[in-house]
């Protein structure tokens, strides 16, 4: 099972923890596979626009993003996609995904 653990703050990612890996299936997992794409889009694309970011990934199936400061629109777009790639692939793979969003 794959853990997304998403902190919002004024519609923007403020803190987000990816744990855990999904059900292998001939050899490879879509969700974990799609996942792993996702976070290492959106944390390349804070980098290449300057969000200040701190990004952590210990372990093998660990992660860990704690965005600095809201960034405004830009940062609201990201979100926004995001969230509707993980709802996605929790509403395709449900017993594969689970996801926590909150609002600080």
């Amino acid at each position: 099972m794959i853990r997304v653990h998403i902190l919002l703050f004024r519609n923007q990612i403020k803190t987000l923890h990816v744990s855990g890996h999904a059900k292998m299936s001939k050899g490879m997992s879509v969700p974990c596979a799609t996942v792993s794409l996702m976070v290492h889009a959106i944390s390349k694309s804070l980098a290449q626009e300057k969000i200040a970011a701190h990004g952590v990934a210990d372990a093998p199936g660990e992660f860990f993003l704690d965005v600095q400061a809201p960034a405004g629109e830009y940062l609201r777009g990201l979100t926004s996609m995001f969230l509707a790639g993980m709802s996605k692939i929790k509403q395709e793979y449900p017993k594969e995904l689970l996801l926590d969003i909150l609002e600080d």
